[in-house]
């Protein structure tokens, strides 16, 4: 299914991706971070997989988020199609990105915290290595940006999005 961005990047739509999660299987999610698919529209897309489970099953395989770095069309088709097969955690190509979360595992953000940090499907898309190198090492030290300060969106254009923290 080919859907906006926004829904994996915005606090309303983790009651879909609840939803989603509690009734389907979500075996891949890919998303571009070099093109638009449709270059009339204002709108950035995913390509989403699903798959409904029987019954009350309890999901049986793993999420895979993938973020192309290149082209679609340079893409070489047969890698692509490994990644939803592939085991957990963190994989970087030339060509694309991609996290893998196993079965039964919440997408949430990487914390060992009694009531983990919610991560963003879209900031798990997008975040570098370097994001799930420093988890491992330093799981316990997280906390949300708003336990600091109060986090606001800041002034935008339209064309992009960023938030300043009053302290």
């Amino acid at each position: 299914m080919v859907t906006p961005v926004a829904w994996l990047e915005v606090d309303y739509g983790r009651a879909l991706q609840d939803l989603l999660q509690q009734q389907l299987e979500i075996p891949l999610i890919i998303t571009s971070a070099c093109e638009r698919w449709f270059q009339e529209s204002a709108v950035h897309t995913a390509v989403c997989t699903f798959a409904r489970r029987a019954g009350r099953q309890k999901p049986s395989g793993p999420t895979t988020l993938v973020n192309l770095l290149t082209p679609l069309a340079t893409v070489p088709p047969e890698p692509m199609a490994s990644l939803a097969a592939c085991p957990s955690g963190f994989k970087c190509h030339q060509d694309w990105q991609a996290v893998t979360l196993p079965p039964r595992e919440r997408l949430q953000a990487l914390t060992h915290r009694r009531e983990p940090v919610r991560a963003v499907w879209g900031t798990m898309l997008r975040a570098p290595a370097a994001y799930f190198t420093l988890h491992q090492m330093t799981a316990q030290a997280w906390t949300r940006a708003g336990e600091l300060g109060e986090v606001r969106r800041g002034f935008t254009s339209g064309a992009n999005a960023f938030s300043s923290c009053a302290m």
